[in-house]
């Protein structure tokens, strides 16, 4: 699917504003900064100001309007619920030892919301924001697609053509039957997590809880029974405080 010019230039020119040291840029600035021709550049600008999501300041420099605080008043929502699981998610970090993160979906996609950093100097890490498809995102995907009704599983991984795909069907049918998703190396050789899935009341795609490590952390069945549990107790603390008031 090919990207509308018009609204990538758009994109560009609000990322542009937004990272900009002083909070504002002139068209002339933006123009340039970005290849944008300046009759372009002023169209989309005086769109953006028409709608509030921009307004011009006194030196001709455009910043960021209260009309995107509008738009983006349902991410804050998320933003705040997020503020509420940082010290449950710090938590499970602590009594594991491992790194650990809460992935929310978004349609076919999922993205790293909030990540509790394991104090070990070689802990794996990731960014917020980060994202991949549901069925390249090992054990977050497989809690996902575990909950989720058999005909849209069939739909996100349509059509199944490698042993990859089957191998990730297995894991899903597992998942349901254990109450948590395991990939221990089986989709990236250099990482071994557990994932449980989160309730999160008003983020209905569906979210859930991760923690990772390499193979010595997982490396006897013991130790995956400890983990397991300590990740299903700390999965259940962070759903009541999502959902409580």
């Amino acid at each position: 699917m090919k990207n509308i010019p018009v609204l990538q230039k758009t994109v560009e020119i609000i990322e542009a504003i937004t990272a900009s040291e002083s909070g504002g840029l002139s068209a002339k600035q933006l123009s340039i900064g970005l290849g944008v021709p300046p009759a372009t550049t002023y169209r989309i600008l005086h769109t953006l100001l028409d709608n509030e999501w921009l307004h011009e300041s006194r030196r001709g420099e455009f910043r960021l309007g209260f009309g995107l605080a509008r738009v983006a008043r349902a991410y804050a929502r998320v933003e705040h619920l997020m503020g509420r699981l940082r010290q449950p998610l710090r938590e499970l970090t602590e009594a594991t030892g491992l790194s650990s993160k809460i992935s929310i979906r978004e349609g076919d996609q999922v993205v790293t919301a909030l990540r509790a950093e394991s104090l070990r100097p070689n802990s794996i890490t990731s960014s917020v924001g980060s994202r991949m498809h549901l069925r390249d995102s090992g054990s977050v995907g497989v809690a996902l697609l575990a909950v989720m009704p058999a005909a849209e599983v069939r739909r996100l991984l349509q059509p199944v053509e490698t042993k990859k795909d089957e191998l990730f069907l297995a894991e899903i049918a597992a998942a349901k039957k254990a109450g948590i998703a395991r990939a221990f190396g089986t989709f990236n050789p250099a990482l071994h997590a557990m994932s449980a899935g989160l309730s999160l009341g008003e983020w209905h795609e569906g979210a859930v809880v991760t923690i990772v490590g390499w193979a010595d952390d997982f490396k006897d069945t013991r130790r995956q029974k400890e983990l397991a549990r300590l990740l299903k107790t700390h999965a259940a603390r962070m759903t009541q405080v999502a959902t409580a008031g």
